[in-house]
């Protein structure tokens, strides 16, 4: 039971992690798709967060493998001291079974997924660091307020780059 709740526990948080640094990532990319005049620390701020919170899954994952491994090795020194010899679980290739691995461990993948929400917001904040600057448009407005009776009128001209 140990076992399946810490893969289980390791598993929800996965998609936590996953669901949360992918709606950060679409967030930071539609504040910049927006196309508003904001402060470049705006902008690279939710990218920021990417990267913090994929790191943070990161730990997550090592600190649950610990743990895994823990209980991995009580069950191992359980049935050990129970006698089970072939009788004793082994689902998986860490656990001793006979099974190949197909394409890599679990939390190898996980952490493949994670490392690449860590470069796409890393490239994220790049693209804010290094877009071209627009030179500030010099526009020039001028207004004239008539208030003579019977009625007053306001005229303005805009003129661009003077």
């Amino acid at each position: 039971d140990e076992y399946r709740f810490q893969v289980d526990l390791n598993w929800r948080r996965t998609q936590y992690f996953f669901a949360l640094n992918a709606a950060v990532l679409v967030a930071a990319i539609g504040l910049l798709r927006t196309g508003a005049d904001l402060p470049a620390v705006v902008e690279v701020a939710p990218f920021f967060v990417g990267v913090a919170t994929s790191l943070l899954a990161l730990a997550a994952n090592s600190t649950q493998k610990e743990y895994y491994r823990a209980t991995q090795d009580t069950k191992r020194a359980l049935e050990q001291r129970l006698g089970l010899g072939e009788l004793a679980t082994r689902t998986t290739p860490g656990m001793g079974s006979k099974r190949k691995r197909k394409l890599g461990k679990v939390t190898t993948l996980q952490n493949v997924v994670l490392w690449v929400f860590v470069l796409a917001n890393v490239a994220g904040m790049a693209s804010v660091a290094f877009r071209p600057q627009t030179e500030p448009s010099s526009d020039n407005v001028k207004c004239r307020i008539d208030n003579r009776q019977p009625a007053s009128t306001v005229s303005c001209t805009i003129s661009r780059g003077s």
